[in-house]
């Protein structure tokens, strides 16, 4: 199964049980590496598929700073994500649940939608 392609992706930051803020963006996945952004940020990282799980790293830096805040809440800062994503939908959806490096508690949930493969 290949998870190569461009993707949707629409996260929220949660709390216990309940969401505090969502967004959404775009990133490529391609060769283990992970590219992609935001109105406000850009992310570049590392995947690893093993069978139908995907562990993830990835780095978020802010590009624009204007009128935005953090999905964590907060001033634009950089951080780093390390999770799982669970492929679904025949492999044309991801479900994914990271976490800020060093902080356990900042969680993030994700929904991807492959928009395009790579051939």
């Amino acid at each position: 199964m290949s998870i190569e392609g461009h993707w949707t992706v629409r996260f929220a930051s949660v709390a216990g049980d309940k969401v505090q803020r969502e967004s959404g963006g775009v990133i490529t996945l391609r060769g283990g590496q992970a590219l992609g952004g935001d109105t406000w940020t850009y992310y570049s990282g590392t995947y690893q598929l093993d069978g139908s799980k995907i562990e993830l790293r990835v780095n978020v830096a802010v590009h624009f700073t204007e009128g935005g805040e953090s999905i964590l809440g907060g001033p634009l800062v950089p951080y780093t994500l390390v999770g799982v994503a669970e492929v679904a939908s025949g492999g044309r959806q991801l479900h994914a649940e990271v976490h800020v490096e060093g902080l356990e508690e900042a969680k993030i949930i994700s929904i991807l939608n492959n928009v395009a493969d790579i051939i």
